[in-house]
């Protein structure tokens, strides 16, 4: 579909007539029916008037010249580009050898079908501020389980033990619901916790912890799917 049949598809979702549509951005109704027909080249003044006007995007009159499968720069990635491009020749040589290496260390899990993880969290009260506090490789299986983790942290207190241990390292995945009898993170008050979810209580496993009534104030982070020891067993194993 070319831009012409875009512009028609806009308008008459928006019920305009080719003469209303004309009225409104400054042409003729024959002009418009031009860019319809892809008849007649649209200048960029037009193509603003008509984004306005038609209420769609840039994205929605060009979807049909681009890929819309291609991934675009995120704002990192633009930074890093620039800050490339303000490099010398010697800069530039030390980041093509750095990329070169990580490459090549990709590439090496991969053949193995595993996956470069990196986003571990030492303090969790970081979590709910979404702060990685540190980038650590883990090489874990390429499976559909793995893949849906979203991050990797450290169990900071013995409430649950002696099924998880102080300072062992979970998988996590964010979500706004754990189901009762399944572990979770919660924010409760300042303070973010790994714990059991029940009925009216966030319960703990250590009779050294008090259970933690449920409020409006508890929010809840995500659960615990997973341990990295359990992954790493496995993979020993086979």
């Amino acid at each position: 579909m070319k831009i012409g049949n875009r512009i028609r598809e806009a308008r008459l979702a928006q019920n305009l007539t080719q003469q209303k549509l004309g009225k409104l951005v400054g042409v003729s109704k024959s002009t418009i029916n031009n860019y319809e027909n892809d008849a007649r080249s649209i200048s960029s003044y037009m193509i603003i008037k008509l984004i306005s006007v038609l209420h769609v995007d840039a994205n929605f009159l060009f979807q049909d010249y681009f890929d819309i499968n291609e991934q675009l720069p995120d704002a990192v990635e633009q930074k890093l580009l620039e800050d490339y491009r303000g490099l010398d020749a010697y800069g530039r040589k030390n980041v093509s050898d750095i990329l070169e290496n990580e490459k090549s260390r990709i590439n090496e899990a991969q053949k193995e079908n595993h996956f470069i993880f990196r986003d571990l969290y030492l303090d969790l009260d970081d979590l709910a501020s979404s702060n990685k506090t540190e980038a650590i490789d883990f090489m874990l299986p390429d499976t559909p389980f793995c893949k849906q983790i979203s991050a990797i942290i450290v169990m900071n207190d013995s409430a649950l033990a002696p099924e998880v241990s102080v300072g062992e390292l979970l998988f996590f995945k964010r979500s706004d619901f754990v189901p009762y009898g399944q572990t979770g993170v919660f924010k409760v008050g300042n303070s973010v916790l790994i714990r059991k979810m029940g009925e009216m209580h966030l319960h703990p496993l250590n009779e050294v912890f008090d259970p933690i009534p449920i409020d409006k104030d508890t929010k809840c982070l995500g659960k615990i799917i997973g341990r990295l020891k359990d992954i790493q067993s496995e993979s020993k194993e086979a």
